[in-house]
């Protein structure tokens, strides 16, 4: 099943697989099959009728046996009353390494193992012997081999911001597997409580689930794979995505003695925290907001930082993305944490916004404090000491004044830096927490001065000369100023 296209929005598939261990009832070990084909058919490996039960041998010795649980086909022996089969760790059989031994059983074909209660390697190895009459013949003395593979699920990387609410899903692929089935519940109790039936049929290891999806749906899923004869594996362990508007990155909190222009006291330190990839988008903002406020003559576009956004608009959007994902607010106006209560944004300075509370420790979206832009854009615990985020070359990292044209650029298109964060140099100055006034930042989890004249801004812009754009460079504005050089990024507890 072909990717279908995909929109504007950036989603982040959050996926978290339940742990897998073989014995369970929802076993996701499946045993590889390279090259499946008839096992009945002329010349594959050797498949013959023998007379003489000691030159039995595993048919599909060189490959996987099958799928989970593993079953197995061995040559015919003319004379037989019954098969055995046994599976070990080691291709010597010792005793110690000996996992499973079957029943008698009355066919050679497709034969099942039971590996409850046993981990899975990397390779289990397997022999055979047929029954005449009364007596057993020897262990064969040609020993198959094969491979155990989960299917597991898995976050599917995106590199883009223009991914829609239909998003991806990806699991591993099973060697053999001419197909899989999938199947999506919005619980976890309604995906076990499907008909073994009712699922999606998929014909390569991922899916895009249809539209539409919203911000803030999630799903449960598992899926089985299905091999050339029909035989299918247990479901997966169940999975669960959530769609969520941004792609964020964990940042691992720390300490630095690094400090922009003016501070004083250069000992600080932030805890970890989640910050968005790249700055907020056009797209994005449109979402939560409705409207794209952006200067037409500064790049319109999908993927282009929003600007002319005061900060008071910026915490708007804050909180509205965190109502609609269903996390904990964190700002307060007036008493209240509805953004709907707090009416229309003030284009001009105003005490109320000014005066906002942030409950810094609630999970909901927010803009970085000074300290965790600058603690981010520096590279945290993998800083290299660079100039700009990500390099001592402006071009590398950066649209800035000579490159930019004077105008925003889809995020994204230059090198990130060591953290793997896009635009923390150039293309929009960058909102965040902090008044101006005091200048120092030092303790653990600075968050500036209580009161001040402007908000500050870091990074520089796409109009911003390189001298601005480095990290000891300090900006701000008043927070009611809508600049079309001036976009923010958002961060979030864990």
């Amino acid at each position: 099943m072909g990717m279908q296209t995909r929109g504007h929005l950036c989603v982040l598939i959050a996926v978290t697989a339940v742990a897998l261990t073989v014995g369970s009832c929802l076993n996701p070990f499946l045993s590889q099959l390279d090259n499946p084909v008839d096992p009945h058919a002329d010349g594959y490996q050797g498949y013959h009728t023998v007379e003489d039960p000691s030159e039995i041998e595993p048919v599909n010795r060189e490959e996987a046996a099958s799928f989970f649980p593993p079953q197995f086909t061995a040559q015919k022996v003319a004379a037989a009353v019954a098969y055995q089969f046994q599976v070990a760790t080691e291709n010597t059989f010792a005793s110690e390494n000996i996992v499973y031994t079957s029943e008698e059983l009355v066919s050679n074909e497709h034969l099942p193992v039971n590996f409850e209660g046993h981990s899975p390697v990397e390779t289990y190895y397997w022999r055979v012997r047929a029954k005449a009459g009364a007596e057993w013949g020897t262990w064969s003395n040609v020993v198959g081999s094969f491979t155990l593979t989960p299917i597991t699920g898995q976050t599917p990387v995106h590199d883009s911001t223009t991914i829609n609410t239909s998003p991806t899903l990806t699991w591993n692929e099973v060697n053999g597997a001419v197909g899989y089935e999938l199947r999506v519940a919005e619980t976890q109790y309604a995906l076990q409580d499907l008909n073994d039936d009712d699922f999606i049929e998929v014909e390569n290891a991922e899916f895009q689930v249809p539209a539409p999806l919203v911000i803030g749906n999630v799903r449960w899923w598992s899926v089985r794979a299905v091999n050339g004869s029909g035989v299918r594996s247990a479901w997966t362990s169940p999975a669960v995505f959530k769609v969520t508007l941004l792609s964020m990155r964990d940042v691992q909190g720390g300490s630095s003695t690094d400090i922009p222009n003016g501070t004083e006291n250069g000992v600080w330190s932030v805890s970890s925290f989640h910050i968005g990839l790249y700055p907020i988008t056009q797209y994005q903002y449109e979402v939560i907001i409705g409207r794209n406020p952006s200067d037409t003559d500064r790049g319109i576009g999908p993927d282009n930082p929003v600007n002319t956004v005061s900060w008071y608009d910026a915490l708007v959007f804050c909180n509205t993305l965190s109502v609609n994902e269903g996390l904990t607010l964190v700002y307060s106006i007036g008493g209240s944490k509805n953004p709907e209560d707090w009416g229309e944004v003030p284009s001009d300075r105003d005490e109320t916004w000014d005066a906002v509370e942030m409950d810094i420790n609630a999970n909901g979206y927010r803009l970085p404090t000074e300290a965790e832009w600058e603690w981010a854009a520096r590279g945290g615990v993998n800083s290299n000491g660079y100039t700009y985020a990500g390099s001592n070359s402006i071009d590398d990292v950066a649209w800035w004044r000579d490159n930019s044209g004077l105008t925003t650029h889809p995020v994204g298109q230059k090198l990130p830096n060591e953290l793997g964060l896009y635009d923390m140099t150039g293309n929009v100055w960058e909102w965040k927490w902090d008044w101006t006034g005091a200048d120092d930042m030092n303790g653990n989890n600075p968050t500036g001065p209580v009161s001040g004249g402007s908000r500050r801004a870091r990074g520089g812009s796409h109009a911003s000369g390189d001298s601005v754009a480095i990290f000891s460079y300090r900006g701000g504005s008043s927070p009611e100023n809508r600049s079309r050089t001036t976009g923010f990024r958002v961060v979030r507890r864990p």
